[in-house]
This record gives structure tokens, C-alpha cells and sequence, in this order.
């Protein structure tokens, strides 16, 4: 678990490991590095991979006293600090707060937070590879940027980043979400659905409608494995270029019949690969075609 103490003058930010049991192991142990302010840090929160490695982000008012920036810190499962407190966003300005995190089982992990810079107070989140290093850039969450959000959850599985959030794009205070892609957040899952129907072989169906704008079916057939409950299944659009663009589907599944949406609405027009493949060899390629 992490807090903010003010054992030291700040306050600062502090965590302490326990095992399974509910038995502390050592001691507290301090998780900001800040040895030259007393600026305060605040909003620490932690996500752990299941094997005992963890992150702990947090708010740090380090360089300003009235402008926080996003600190976090990587943990081996011994406890030990990996390198020192790295920043999750860039640059100094606007505030940034309500910070959250998320990691899954191999390591890979988002942080989010809210900031003003467009004028209103937006969600963005940050991509991680396992080993702390950034993936590309800082990006909003909501397809919808034009109205305030309050406080994000999220929470990351499967290559899939899974969001929501109160908004007041109606007037009301709502609450809104997206499943967006890891390896592209570019991509925005409307949904999966499954029918636990007995199917006799795999089969990819054509997508519909094609050609699409911006939303596109795909359905596909998983039969029943003797040897397994599940399968581990990926469903993925290339670009002509063969670049993956987006990652649908990537999750172990039991038999049935799928169908998930695409959106494309972030997408230039043009021609895209959908490639259904399983981990016991089965493929399958077809095309389709974005016209806006």
C-alpha cells in the first residue's frame, strides 16, 4: 500500500509491502526521491503485476509548488527501487492530478491523470513497456475532448485499456467509457460479444458493413478443442502496409460464436486487413475497406 506522510516536511510519499497473509515485510519505505525540496506530493497509488512486482504513481509539486507533475517509481518483487522516479507526463504545466494506474500480469502498465490543457479537465493516459520505458506519447481518453471529465477509472487487461468516467457532455453528470487498444489507442473496442452456441468448425465471417463508415462487424466461430476449455485467440487489423493497427481480440476463449465492432472514426480511409488467428495454427485474412 502507498500514502502521503508528513513525517517528513512535504508531506511525502511513503509505501509498505505485505504478504499474502496480511503480514508487513520491513519496513515503510519512502517512494519519491525529492531531497532537494519540500515541495508536497500527493494522490499516490500502486499496481502490481501478480508476481510481486509493482508501480506506485503520484502527483509531485517538485518544480512548482502550484503546478504538480506526474512522478512514478518501478519496484522489483524484493522491494527494491528499479532506477529512480521517472515522469509519466512531459513537460511543466498545466497542474495535473487524480492520478491512476494500472498493470498487467507481464508487466505493462498505463497511468492516467487529469489536466487542463485544452481548457478543459481531460483524462490522458500514458503506455509503459514493462521495463518502465515509455511508449509513444501522452494521449486523451475520451474520443470527446470538448467537455469537462471528472475523476477516471482504469484498468488494463489483455493488450486492452478499459476506461470510465463521470461527464457532463449532457448537461448532467453521466457516466462514460471505451475499451482502447494497447498496442494502438488509436482504436476504440465498441464490444465483444459471445454466444456459447456449439459451432462445428472456425470461421471467419465477411465483415459487414464493408465498406464501412466508421463501424464494422466482425463475427468468427471458435468449435469446441477436446484437448483444452480455451484457446488462445487473437483478432487483429493490419494496414496495407502490414502494420498491426489494432488488436480487437487478445484472450483466451471457450467455444462459441464471437462478434465484435471496429471503429475507425481516428482512421484515415483506405483498405485494412482483419486476421483471425489461434494458438493451435488456425488463420484466417480478409479485407476490408474504410470510406469516410
Amino acid at each position: 500500500m502507498t500514502w502521503q506522510d508528513s513525517r517528513i516536511a512535504g508531506p511525502k510519499i511513503f509505501m509498505q509491502r505485505y504478504n499474502k497473509f496480511g503480514n508487513a515485510i520491513g519496513i515503510n519505505q519512502r517512494v519519491d526521491d525529492d531531497t532537494t525540496t519540500t515541495n508536497g506530493k500527493n494522490g499516490a497509488v500502486a499496481a502490481c503485476d501478480g508476481n510481486g512486482n509493482f508501480v506506485i504513481a503520484f502527483a509531485d509539486y517538485r518544480y512548482s509548488i502550484n503546478t504538480a507533475v506526474i512522478f512514478y517509481q518501478l519496484f522489483d518483487l524484493t522491494g527494491n527501487k528499479i532506477v529512480g522516479n521517472q515522469r509519466a507526463d512531459a513537460g511543466i504545466g498545466p497542474d495535473k492530478g487524480a492520478t491512476k494506474i494500472s498493470m498487467q500480469s507481464d508487466g505493462k502498465f498505463v497511468i492516467n491523470w487529469i489536466d487542463d490543457r485544452t481548457g478543459k479537465d481531460i483524462g490522458y493516459c500514458q503506455r509503459f513497456s514493462s521495463d518502465g520505458t515509455k511508449i509513444n506519447t501522452n494521449f486523451p481518453i475520451p474520443i470527446n475532448t470538448n467537455n469537462n471529465n471528472s475523476t477516471y477509472g482504469i484498468f488494463l487487461h489483455n493488450l486492452r485499456i478499459y476506461s470510465a468516467w463521470p461527464d457532463i457532455r449532457n448537461g448532467n453528470w453521466d457516466i462514460y467509457s471505451n475499451i482502447r487498444s494497447f498496442v494502438n489507442p488509436d482504436s476504440i473496442l465498441v464490444s465483444v460479444s459471445h454466444k456459447p452456441i456449439k459451432v462445428k468448425e472456425y470461421k471467419l465471417f465477411t465483415a459487414y458493413p464493408n465498406p464501412f463508415n466508421p463501424v464494422t462487424n466482425i463475427k468468427f466461430d471458435l468449435p469446441e478443442e477436446v484437448r483444452s476449455q480455451k484457446l488462445d485467440v487473437r483478432l487483429v487489423i493490419y494496414d496495407v502496409l502490414g502494420k498491426e493497427v489494432a488488436v480487437l481480440v487478445h484472450d483466451k476463449l471457450s467455444s462459441g460464436s464471437y462478434k465484435v465492432q471496429w471503429n475507425a472514426v481516428n482512421y484515415s480511409s483506405g483498405l485494412y486487413f482483419i486476421k483471425l488467428s489461434t494458438e493451435i495454427g488456425y488463420r484466417a485474412i480478409q479485407k476490408i475497406i474504410y470510406i469516410k
